[in-house]
């Protein structure tokens, strides 16, 4: 029998909120959205983006979807934030940033914003998670960029993301 790592939902500290964020890209097209998705210390979807954007990278697509999150999370003036990706290069990057060089260069100013943005927070988490444990963030923007999710329907696909995120997440 194979082994299947199934990565599910922790519950967080009270007052707690996370945020998953994900990059899809399609090299052929250059087609490119994100996604993020805001959940409170319940799990319940409390808000969320997806749109497209406009990248020549697969990688400048996951660094503006963390940019993204980090937006949303001083936005709603949040003071414990965990925000996961399932980039190693951009939280890696992040983490490194300006001790060490960014991982790829392309990415050098989107990570400045993001490293100036996270000052507005005492302890930001961010973190790396598997594409399993990503899933419902990786679903919704892989079908934004298909134009199969339109960004301004995305609170009437709550429901699905709900039931991906309970599965995975």
């Amino acid at each position: 029998m194979k082994n299947v790592n199934i990565e599910y939902w922790k519950k967080l500290e009270t007052g707690s909120s996370k945020i998953n964020c994900d990059g899809a890209f399609e090299e052929n097209s250059g087609a490119a959205a994100i996604k993020i998705i805001m959940r409170d210390e319940h799990g319940s979807i409390i808000d969320g983006v997806a749109k497209e954007v406009s990248v020549l990278f697969g990688v400048e697509s996951e660094a503006l979807a963390v940019k993204e999150a980090v937006s949303l999370a001083v936005r709603r003036s949040l003071d414990s934030v965990t925000i996961e990706t399932d980039s190693a290069i951009v939280q890696q990057s992040i983490g490194n940033y300006p001790k060490e060089n960014v991982r790829d260069w392309r990415i050098v100013p989107i990570i400045q914003d993001i490293k100036a943005s996270l000052n507005s927070f005492t302890a930001p988490n961010l973190r790396w998670v598997s594409r399993k444990a990503n899933i419902a963030a990786n679903w919704v923007a892989v079908n934004t960029r298909k134009k199969k999710l339109m960004p301004l329907i995305l609170k009437n696909c709550l429901g699905i993301v709900h039931s991906l995120s309970n599965n995975f997440n």
